[in-house]
């Protein structure tokens, strides 16, 4: 399967439920290492689709991070890896993923011969596949899923309802970013309406971390920096550090909520060091004036106005200049 930027072809709501209403096997992909949008969104589609009788597939290069896995049921879980399922699939949904790079090569290598509809909210989307649904300014992929399964009178089960919740929550930093909207907090109170038991499932998302959490919290704190006059905050990972401990993905989910919160920072970020030598980049903003999204464009990467991520090939010290570099540029 080759996918190509610029190839995709806006559609409303109306054409994309006419896709799936006459496509019988679908496969739903999103982004490795992927977050609480991306599996909520993933899951909750899937559920839906289920409910009206399509044989669903939802696969992903990387296995669901621990505090997400409460969304899984065996009917409809993340898979990773290969599944001899997904040749038979006559429509591939792509969700939450702004390009073709972040949906993992191993998982682009055995994607069958299908159209693709690409749905996100991601500004620096490349446009990929068949069909499109872009909207850049949803909180998260999930709010465009709410709208577009109850346009489509799709059924929303519970399962869909409380992953759908689960990625509006994960995306907005429990509504508290600036990209939550007045939209945005009447779909939550809708889902509420629905049966969301809203203490329950926080108390899964926010408070049930692995105890390597705090291990790799310390190892971020012995290189932790504040610089520019303190309107920059970041700290680095070793990748020795990352082993030792044992980390897993989704155990620094939210810690950069920590460099974001201190006072006087504009812009903050992590380095993370992966055993191939590629420094991971991920970059927050708090002051609208920032579009860390075109900052991380300087390294290829992207994602939104307020939080964006790159990858970076010369090491972490070189990393940290050059990021750093950018940073003061846009400041």
């Amino acid at each position: 399967m080759t996918l190509s930027p610029k190839t995709a072809k806006t559609i409303t709501f109306q054409d994309a439920g006419q896709l799936i209403r006459e496509a019988q096997k679908i496969l739903i992909i999103t982004h490795y290492r992927p977050d609480g949008d991306a599996i909520g969104s993933t899951l909750a589609l899937g559920a839906s689709l289920m409910e009206i009788g399509k044989a669903v597939t939802c696969l992903n290069r990387d296995v669901t991070p621990e505090y997400l896995a409460f969304m899984e049921t065996p009917e409809n879980s993340m898979l990773s890896g290969e599944n001899p399922n997904i040749n038979e699939a006559d429509l591939i949904i792509a969700l939450d993923c702004a390009t073709i790079e972040r949906l993992g090569h191993t998982l682009l290598k055995s994607l069958p011969l299908a159209p693709v509809l690409t749905i996100d909210h991601h500004i620096t989307n490349e446009q990929y596949g068949d069909h499109l649904i872009l909207d850049a300014k949803s909180a998260a992929t999930g709010e465009i899923l709410y709208d577009f399964i109850r346009e489509n009178d799709f059924p929303l089960p519970s399962q869909a309802r409380d992953a759908l919740y689960t990625a509006i929550s994960t995306d907005t930093g429990s509504l508290q970013y600036s990209n939550s909207t007045a939209k945005t907090y009447n779909i939550m109170s809708e889902l509420v309406s629905y049966g969301v038991d809203v203490a329950t499932i926080n108390a899964r998302i926010y408070h049930n971390h692995n105890v390597r959490r705090i291990h790799i919290l310390k190892e971020c704190l012995k290189k932790f920096t504040v610089t520019l006059d303190g309107q920059v905050s970041y700290w680095e990972v070793t990748h020795p550090a990352q082993q030792e401990i044992g980390i897993q993905a989704g155990d620094m989910e939210g810690l950069m909520d920590l460099l974001r919160g201190i006072s006087g920072v504009r812009v903050c970020f992590t380095l993370e060091e992966a055993s191939s030598g590629i420094v991971r980049l991920s970059m927050r903003s708090k002051d609208e004036g920032v579009d860390v999204s075109k900052i991380c464009g300087h390294f290829g990467g992207g994602g939104h106005k307020m939080a964006a991520g790159a990858a970076l090939k010369c090491g972490l010290e070189k990393s940290a200049e050059q990021v750093l570099a950018v940073i003061e540029k846009a400041l």
